[in-house]
């Protein structure tokens, strides 16, 4: 896992572009060991491209940023979709954190999130759309 300091970018690294995104999200952080009570954030996804996206939380408490350091979870976003009320589920794992708490009081985060076999795009921009085809991952 990348950890960046506030105001870094890896625009440079990045092989493919990125798509400006606005979708609310749930989401659930999934530590190994500690599967069966993942800790739940809402989120905004900001960015989103063939393999990853970044997503921003509002507050991330400093135990949870320093479990994340040490523990490289996976990541679950949960979209609802319009057509049936239900959430669809893309999991992917945590590869970078730019984490703005000031010592330990908690603050703003933004996360990378990678998918190996997911289309994060694909999913994102269909839940985006309200409109889910046959091939939206679940889980």
């Amino acid at each position: 896992m990348q950890v960046l300091e506030h105001g870094l970018t890896t625009e440079e690294r990045r092989e493919e572009g990125r798509l400006a995104v606005e979708l609310e999200v749930e989401m659930q952080i999934l530590i190994p060991d500690d599967t069966f009570t993942p800790a739940r954030f809402r989120a905004t996804v900001q960015n989103v491209s063939n393999r990853g996206v970044m997503v921003e939380i509002d507050y991330l408490g400093y135990r949870d940023y320093q479990r994340m350091l040490r523990l490289t979870p996976y990541i679950r976003l949960c979209v609802k979709t319009d057509q049936d009320g239900e959430s669809r589920r893309i999991t992917g794992r945590l590869v970078w954190l730019d984490y703005h708490g000031e010592g330990r009081q908690g603050g703003p985060c933004h996360l990378g999130i990678s998918f190996d076999r997911a289309k994060p795009r694909q999913f994102l921009l269909a839940a985006a759309d309200g409109a889910f085809g046959s091939e939206a991952p679940h889980g």
